[in-house]
């Protein structure tokens, strides 16, 4: 008997059936630096409650893909990724 190995969901695959996830993408692509800023601090009030409802287990509703735990990760790295670097000495 052969078992099917469901595709892992791509960064365009999430985007496509949750948009908002395009708009916290560009939200972090342009997010201003602050004195004192830390990409982590920005993740951790920020990004990862505002992921909450969108992706992962905690999503009730929607695609069984947008729900999964690998679905969560992949979108908040995408969009800490896109987060200005907080590395002392870089602008």
């Amino acid at each position: 008997m052969k078992t099917v190995t469901e595709k892992r969901p791509t960064w365009a695959d999430l985007a496509r059936h949750e948009p908002a996830l395009r708009e916290w993408l560009d939200w972090a692509r342009s997010y201003k630096k602050q004195p004192g800023y830390r990409a982590i601090r920005v993740y951790l009030d920020v990004i990862k409650p505002a992921m909450q409802g969108l992706v992962g287990p905690s999503r009730q509703t929607g695609l069984l893909m947008l729900q999964s735990t690998y679905a969560s990760s992949l979108a908040m790295k995408k969009i800490y990724d896109a987060l200005p670097d907080d590395t002392v000495g870089v602008n």
